[in-house]
């Protein structure tokens, strides 16, 4: 025990201690051979030899393709026949199976490994001579046993190795490396293994199988340590370090420069292969804005290509689809290589199709069951402790070995990194790594008479055009070139862009929450298009909406959104006004901006959501109600007053989707929200606006290749319209009712808040009198509404009465109706009514401070843009609505209600 504890002091390293264990021992030879000693005390009574040269197919020249594979093969040749020749006890090991040998090559090594039992010293000696002879090239076949090698690989890789697939993949590799041999064809395969030659395979043993560049690892139930390092001292000692060897940089050109798109023809002749299509798609890893360090990053990568690749997998029929997408990583390529594999003539369905699924990841991320798994799974990885087992030493020893292995210090700090990081964090990598662009594509595909390399290379750039919203993305200088401008009457921050675009930002820094709502707009609507269109321009927002954006449907477009806190995102068109109103929960900014640019740029069109959209104004025309004839009146009166209307009628829309059709629904929508450069950004947020402008510059601000539209194509003027009074039919009514449409429209200043209040007073007197009418006199008013609207377009305020009842009683509502404004005119509201005005409507809606309320602040700011309206101070507020009294009313009254105010309409069935 003593004589064991001063040798193991003696060894110049230990890597870790295990209280089951021996340490692992470590040592360097002079010649730079490295090797490793792992004794265990259990591990399947065996002991296990592995030698890693860091030499593989990188070493090749170009037209030495599979050359390193064939040199792996040819130590185990000569082995055999050394000992059916030399070492009877050895061939009959091999002929009972007593141990386990073999070897593999890589880009960047070569491993060769000898197991057996741990009680027999013969075998022990035997592994390490064939590792140590392997290495310093002792071990070559004799000619005859050389060519005959060649059949041997020559089969190995047409039962396997020489596939489709993996000849595909070292198409790929040559495409885009310096260092990677040109790939042969199947077909030509045999031809070239002919070429090798053993002048040429001794020196690429000479010159890259070398001590300094080779570890050996040795691990298992050893019971005599000093003997085995004896042995390994003796066998790969040699007198002299290699001579180093200049060699060229390998440089992988893969997404540098400008993009590349590449066809080439698979070259396979059987009828099977000719008719499969593979498109790589090659997006960057950028870390340059990434928050992760390098090693947290290349940690993160094969978990997030694992997961798209899942991704794929459950949503893709790989036996019965056309289409198979798969997603590899490329340990040497810093890309994530989307692969999508096509029948012949399905190419663009499959991009379409592959393109959809990416999004939905995207936007929608993994679920928390999902992230669960994935995160203690990650975690025990990264547990601290040593391996349990021969074979989880044989992996840690290997991986040192080729450098691929953390330090104790590494893996700690990813440990702490990765018990903080949580889903959210996962998802915004996730979205991050699908967002980088396309960069580069490869088309592996048939070549004919039609369709060559050229056909193959503008048909897939067209396609992943229509498809990919990142491919060909340029990014456009002047689109970031900005100025702060000073803060307006407000107190919001504004800033102009090159193109003139504004953005107007409300910041809320105090808030506990984390918010975001947005309004976009411009003074172009329905009245700006041609009036055949007008239609199509007030409808076309519902009919994107129905059928969603991007390549997500409107069922997955709400799962994204729930899954994301947005609350909501909207485009609308009125008659003098469009734009998109958006609201944002939480903190996934990336996404909610993803979704307003998909709204302006890539509104999905699919002609089975577009007759689903037909079908549901189909079902709400068949739905009377009351609250669709208030709908239908309200819009047909105002369309007879030829007021600007903010939406239409059940029935006018019903009758108008029966005839646009989806073509031109989407043309208008695309005039509309074509020219991103015309709208005005206005956003009241718990963030800084320098959080929120590299957002709102990559998505929103800036030209795009849409139609421009002439914003002087038609012009309609509502002020000092004739006066009314007709009885029309309109068909929705309820069977046996009417409806009784009042209106009073009076001119009224923009600025002039206060008279717009005072107005919201009356308005609410006319509606407590109305309610008279109904619940205390029982006349058939079935349901009423009073409402007050202020034009501002027009500079129009109006008082709206519509009630409907019966057709008997129309002349007798009438007239109580106009009895109840004859009174308001005549009389004076008591001070106990006012008051209760005051306190149960005004006081509530008007004294509290917008500026602490972000969906007013985005309404009072819209105003201020549109209109230059300045709102009072709170302060102003509270001081004007004490100050009124009952004869301000009814002057006021008096001002509204009069003839030539009035604009009368009944609607019978």
């Amino acid at each position: 025990m003593k004589l064991l504890l001063i040798l193991l002091l003696s060894f110049k390293f230990s890597l870790s201690f295990s209280q089951a264990d021996a340490p692992v021992i470590m040592d360097t030879l002079d010649n730079g051979f490295t090797y490793y000693i792992k004794p265990m005390n259990k591990a399947n009574g065996q002991i296990y030899m592995d030698i890693h040269i860091r030499s593989g197919s990188n070493r090749q020249k170009k037209d030495e393709f599979d050359f390193a594979h064939f040199i792996e093969h040819l130590p185990f040749t000569a082995f055999r026949t050394k000992a059916y020749n030399e070492n009877g006890k050895l061939e009959e090991a091999i002929r009972s199976k007593s141990f386990n040998y073999g070897g593999s090559t890589g880009h960047k090594y070569t491993s060769f490994y000898f197991y057996f039992p741990a009680s027999n010293a013969f075998l022990q000696d035997q592994g390490l001579t064939f590792l140590k002879e392997t290495l310093f090239g002792e071990l070559f076949p004799t000619k005859e046993n050389f060519e005959a090698e060649k059949g041997a690989l020559y089969q190995e890789g047409a039962k396997v190795y020489f596939g489709l697939s993996t000849f595909q993949d070292h198409m790929i590799r040559t495409k885009f490396s310096e260092c990677v041999a040109t790939p042969i064809i199947p077909d030509l395969m045999w031809s070239h293994i002919q070429n090798f030659k053993i002048s040429e395979a001794k020196d690429f043993i000479k010159k890259w199988y070398r001590p300094e560049l080779s570890t050996l690892v040795v691990v298992g139930e050893i019971d005599d340590l000093n003997h085995i390092r004896t042995e390994i001292r003796k066998k790969f000692s040699t007198s002299n370090k290699s001579e180093p060897i200049q060699t060229k940089i390998c440089k992988e050109t893969l997404s540098t420069g400008p993009p590349k798109f590449m066809a080439i023809d698979n070259q396979i002749k059987d009828p099977e292969f000719r008719s499969e299509v593979k498109i790589h798609l090659f997006k960057k890893e950028d870390l340059s804005k990434s928050k992760l360090s390098e090693s947290q990053w290349e940690y993160l990568k094969p978990i997030l290509n694992q997961t798209i690749g899942n991704f794929f997998w459950k949503h893709l029929d790989s036996y019965n689809s056309p289409t198979r997408t798969v997603v590899r990583r490329y340990v040497d390529f810093p890309v994530l290589d989307i692969t999508i594999k096509s029948v012949l003539g399905e190419e663009e369905k499959s991009i379409q199709k592959t393109f959809k699924l990416l999004n939905l990841l995207k936007y929608q991320g993994i679920s928390k069951k999902e992230w669960s798994k994935i995160h203690n799974q990650k975690l025990e990885a990264l547990n601290l402790s040593e391996p349990k087992s021969s074979k989880g030493w044989q992996d840690f020893l290997e991986n040192k070995s080729l450098g691929k292995s953390l330090s104790a210090k590494e893996k700690k700090e990813l440990l702490a990194w990765w018990q903080k990081f949580s889903m959210e964090d996962f998802n915004r990598a996730l979205r991050r790594l699908l967002d980088q662009p396309t960069k580069d594509f490869l088309v592996i595909a048939p070549f004919s008479s039609d369709f060559g390399e050229a056909y193959w290379k503008e048909k897939t750039k067209a396609w992943l055009t229509q498809y990919d919203p990142n491919f060909l993305t340029k990014k456009q200088n002047q689109q970031t070139d900005y100025k702060e401008l000073e803060k307006d009457p407000l107190g919001s921050r504004v800033f102009e862009f090159a193109n003139g675009q504004k953005v107007i930002i409300k910041e809320f820094l105090d808030q506990e929450r984390e918010f975001l709502e947005f309004h976009a707009f411009q003074d172009f609507g329905a009245n700006d298009v041609d009036p055949e269109n007008y239609y199509e321009a007030m409808l076309a927002p519902k009919v994107i909406q129905n059928a969603g954006v991007g390549q997500l449907n409107k069922y997955e477009l709400k799962e994204v959104m729930t899954i994301n806190s947005i609350q909501k995102i909207a485009p609308y068109v009125t008659e003098t006004e469009s734009g998109i109103k958006g609201k944002l929960g939480s903190q996934n900014l990336s996404v909610f901006f993803d979704l307003l640019q998909d709204y302006i740029d890539s509104p999905r069109k699919d002609s089975l959501a577009f007759k689903d959209w037909q079908l549901n104004q189909w079902r709400s025309y068949l739905n009377p109600g009351i609250d669709r004839s208030f709908s239908d009146t309200r819009a047909r009166v105002n369309k007879i007053l030829k007021l600007p209307r903010k939406r239409l009628g059940v029935h006018e829309k019903y009758k108008a989707s029966k005839k646009i059709t989806m073509q031109n629904a989407y043309h208008v929508y695309d005039m509309i929200f074509g020219n991103s450069e015309d709208f005005t950004i206005l956003i009241s947020s718990s963030y800084k606006a320098e959080q929120l402008l590299p957002y709102i510059t990559k998505r929103f601000v800036g030209p795009n290749n849409k139609e421009r539209v002439s914003k002087n194509l038609t012009s309609t003027s509502s002020s000092k319209q004739r006066r009314p009074t007709k009885t029309i039919k309109v068909s929705s009514i309820p069977n046996a009712n009417a409806m009784l449409a009042l209106k009073y429209i009076k001119r009224s200043d923009p600025s002039d808040w206060k008279n717009r209040l005072k107005i919201e007073i009356l308005k609410k007197a006319l509606s407590d009198r109305l309610f008279e009418i109904r619940y205390v006199e029982n006349k058939a008013m079935y349901y009423w509404k009073a409402s007050y609207y202020y034009q501002k377009v027009s500079e129009q305020a109006n008082i709206s009465v519509f009630i409907p009842t019966l057709e008997e009683q129309v002349e007798e509502v009438s007239n109580e109706v106009d009895k109840i404004i004859r009174d308001l005119k005549r009389k004076e509201l008591s001070e106990e009514q006012l008051d209760k005005i005051k306190i149960s409507s005004i006081r509530p809606k008007y004294i509290n401070s917008w500026e602490q309320n972000p969906v007013k602040t985005l309404g009072i700011i819209h105003d201020y843009y549109q209109f230059n309206t300045i709102p009072p101070q709170k302060s102003e507020v509270e001081n004007f609505i004490e100050s009124i009294r009952p004869k301000d009313i009814k002057t006021l009254a008096k001002e509204m209600f009069t003839k030539a105010n009035k604009k009368e309409i009944v609607a019978l069935p």
